[in-house]
């Protein structure tokens, strides 16, 4: 096995100064996937698996990976619903297959790895409070690829990036909330002008402008801010 440099421990101090430094959250996972390969060596392929933060449980993705099968590997587990790196997510533990062609918990997975290349693999959980945010994962060419060594040092890269992830995380998170709020705000801003508009033309004061519209939301059975927004056109096109 090829040795990992002796840096590796300059390497995690330098993630743990990214953490509290970096802005580009693309550009830091790419950065753990460079301190992986410091980490592990030059022998295996590296991924970065996360569970998904707009999506239900049981929904991951690749965010970086050192070749296109191993990202492919990977997709492969997403779809299944089989592998190391869904183990290592659920059960926040790592998974280490010694080979994948005896390991009798993932049959079809190690099927598909030999078929890529693959004969050992590793993953390793990235917990932040407990949770799983996701894994960061190994794959070797050879069985019996990963070492107790190399079960540590995975162990140590897996905690040092877990808050990383927690902060991408909390930005996808963060986006999505900004998102509906626009979005109501803008729905909110053209129901006001609809009711604006029907108390001009009616006579009728703002309750019952409000009352008038939302039983055309629910008689067509469509949303209130449609219904507006479709007065709102129609006049203007009149």
């Amino acid at each position: 096995m090829t040795q990992p440099p002796e840096d590796v421990a300059g390497a995690l101090l330098g993630l743990d100064e990214l953490l509290l430094a970096e802005d580009d959250l693309d550009a830091a996972l790419t950065t753990v996937l460079q301190v992986g390969l410091r980490t592990f060596g030059d022998e295996p392929e590296i991924s970065l698996t996360v569970s998904h933060p707009t999506r239900p449980r049981d929904s991951w993705s690749t965010r970086e990976a050192t070749s296109r099968w191993a990202h492919a590997l990977d997709s492969w587990q997403y779809e299944h619903g089989e592998g190391p790196c869904l183990e290592a997510d659920r059960t926040v533990e790592e998974c280490v297959v010694v080979d994948v062609r005896s390991d009798e918990r993932f049959p079809a997975f190690g099927r598909r790895a030999e078929e890529l290349g693959v004969l050992s693999c590793a993953s390793y959980p990235m917990p932040v409070r407990g949770v799983s945010l996701g894994s960061i994962n190994a794959f070797y060419p050879e069985p019996g690829g990963i070492d107790d060594e190399m079960r540590e040092r995975g162990r140590e890269l897996a905690t040092a990036a877990a808050p990383l992830l927690a902060n991408w995380i909390a930005h996808h998170r963060l986006v999505e909330l900004t998102g509906q709020l626009e979005e109501a705000l803008a729905g909110r801003a053209v129901i006001e002008r609809a009711k604006g508009l029907l108390m001009g033309e009616l006579g009728v004061d703002e309750d019952k402008a409000f009352d008038l519209l939302s039983t055309q939301s629910q008689h067509e059975n469509i949303k209130l801010r449609d219904v507006a927004a479709r007065l709102l056109e129609q006049r203007q096109d009149g």
